[in-house]
């Protein structure tokens, strides 16, 4: 997720909803492309209102990298893939 925002449109192109694990794998193996991190759509659905629930507000300002990390633990999102290491940006 740190490298998120160098290809944002690659980013949410590859945030995909499968049936099984076997779906995944057959795209996985199609796309030439490593099978990444698998959530519950329950899970992420419940982060999604979290995560986007206030960008209508006037006085939004992007996540920092410390919110972000609290909002990944308060959703049990682990691993490699969502570790954004240190920075005081915005992300």
């Amino acid at each position: 997720m740190k490298n998120a925002w160098d290809n944002v449109i690659y980013t949410c192109s590859n945030m995909l909803v499968f049936e099984n694990e076997e779906q995944i794998d057959s795209w996985t193996q199609r796309h030439n492309i490593p099978k990444g991190d698998i959530q519950p759509i329950e899970k992420i659905w419940d982060f999604s209102k979290k995560w986007y629930g206030n960008h209508l507000n006037p006085e939004w300002t992007k996540w920092t990298v410390e919110d972000a990390k609290r909002i990944f633990r308060e959703y049990e999102l682990e691993g490699n893939i969502w570790n954004l290491g240190d920075s005081k940006e915005r992300f």
